[in-house]
C-alpha cells in the first residue's frame, strides 16, 4: 500500500493504509477487554468505510488501463489492481 501511495500516487491505497492505522487501537482495545468483536456500530462504521475505500479504489484502477504491449492475448494486471482484488475477497 505505501508502494501504491507514495510512488503510483493512487489515493486508494492510501486511504487502505489510513483505515488500517484507524482501525488497529480500536480492536488492540477491544482485545484488552477479552471482546470477541467489535461492538455493533463500530463494526458497521468500518464496514461501510471499507466498502467505500474499495470503490475509490476501483474507479482509480478502471482511469488508469494499461498500455497497449503489441503483444497478443490479454494484458497483465497492474500490482495495485491485484491488491485491490485481494481486499475485495
Amino acid at each position: 500500500m505505501t508502494f501504491g501511495h507514495e510512488q503510483l500516487q493512487k489515493q486508494g491505497a492510501r486511504q487502505r493504509k489510513e483505515w488500517l492505522v484507524e482501525i488497529k487501537p480500536t480492536v488492540a482495545t477491544a482485545k484488552e477487554q477479552n471482546q470477541t468483536a467489535l461492538e455493533p456500530e463500530q463494526l458497521t462504521h468500518y464496514e461501510q468505510r471499507y466498502r467505500a475505500i474499495l470503490q475509490t479504489g476501483a474507479a482509480e484502477e478502471q482511469q488508469d488501463t494499461p498500455p497497449a504491449t503489441g503483444r497478443r492475448g490479454p494484458q497483465k494486471q497492474k500490482k495495485s489492481k491485484n491488491l485491490l482484488d485481494r481486499w475485495e475477497q
